[in-house]
């Protein structure tokens, strides 16, 4: 029993850190994006 919950607490605590990783790099990439236009357009 506490094996299972072990299991499912792992895998829940695995999909919200990939989850927070995604937003990272879409945030990452926006950021870099930002600065290359800012820096053709100037």
């Amino acid at each position: 029993m506490s094996h299972d919950t072990n299991t499912i607490d792992s895998r829940t605590h695995e999909g919200e850190l990939n989850k927070l990783g995604f937003w990272i790099f879409i945030t990452a990439e926006f950021a870099l994006f930002g600065t290359l236009f800012a820096t053709l357009l100037t």
